[in-house]
């Protein structure tokens, strides 16, 4: 009975990144955040000014994805020098590389599927 408890807690801690990250993702503006970050490093003011132009969350809010997304691996913070003064660029890592490629193939999938679909029903 207590070897079952023990199994149940580390399952639960075990998928407590998954979910945080699933959680992460469903909110609005996050996997597009992810696609500018796909092809290249941005700046911090350059992710802003996206986030911003394209009102997909409030500065804290994004601020607060950030984070997350960095706590969880997905992106990475690299420091860099600019006109004399300290920034960072933030890029996908491995894993949020992984994550868009996964998305990116589910997504032709289901359009696949209801292209498929589309011709089976004009048949």
């Amino acid at each position: 009975m207590q070897e079952t408890v023990l199994t149940d807690k580390i399952i639960i801690q075990t998928f407590q990144k998954s979910k945080e990250l699933m959680s992460l993702l469903g909110n609005n503006g996050n996997i597009e955040l992810l696609y500018e970050l796909k092809d290249e490093s941005l700046l911090y003011t350059e992710l802003q000014r996206i986030v911003t132009d394209r009102k997909l969350f409030s500065d804290s809010t994004f601020n607060r994805n950030l984070n997350k997304l960095q706590d969880l691996k997905i992106i990475n913070k690299l420091p860099e020098r600019s006109k004399n003064r300290e920034t960072h660029r933030y890029c996908l890592s491995r894993y949020g590389n992984e994550i868009i490629k996964q998305i990116t193939r589910y997504e032709k999938s289901i359009n696949l599927d209801s292209n498929q679909k589309q011709l089976e029903l004009e048949k």
